[in-house]
């Protein structure tokens, strides 16, 4: 299925937001930012747990995925090629600013909020998990998804008072 980045975007935060309630986070509010990105911002609770914070980490890669109607976005091994990625210039010592300004093409700031928390080895064997959780959570309330994602597109910005 083709499909506007914009209307990517907004299933991709929508994702967020769904399995991020699911798995016991508060949802602020969720904004598309332009047409390639966008930002969902939860409390300042710490996360339920790794495991939590991994699947709704992968939910939006997952739910626009299911959206383009390809099962390789958003899949473990697409994310673990971008944790590889980061892996070494996180050790070398590169920031996300640093990779923001040199216009790298992945989301560094996804990637070093992992790689904080968990380990490459913990990250591997987690979204085995967290990714199938992620899709349960999102086959099961995909209508969720699309409102949300409906509200993104037309307002550009979605607060947990619009469900």
């Amino acid at each position: 299925m083709d499909m506007p980045q914009r209307n990517r975007t907004a299933f991709h935060e929508a994702g967020h937001v769904v399995v991020g309630l699911a798995v016991g986070y508060e949802v602020r509010r969720s904004w598309l930012v332009d047409e390639r990105s966008g930002f969902t911002c939860f409390a300042e609770l710490p996360p339920p747990s790794k495991e939590a914070q991994l699947a709704m980490l992968a939910a939006g890669f997952r739910a626009e995925g299911i959206a383009l109607e390809c099962s390789c976005v958003g899949s473990p091994q697409a994310f673990l090629r971008d944790v590889d990625d980061f892996l070494p210039l996180f050790e070398e010592g590169i920031t996300p600013a640093d990779l923001e300004a040199i216009g790298h093409d992945h989301d560094p700031a996804r990637i070093a909020h992992l790689l904080k928390c968990c380990s490459r080895d913990e990250i591997e064997a987690a979204l085995h998990r967290t990714v199938d959780n992620a899709q349960t959570i999102l086959d099961r309330q995909w209508s969720d998804v699309e409102g949300i994602a409906a509200v993104l597109m037309s307002a550009g910005a979605w607060t947990p008072s619009q469900t």
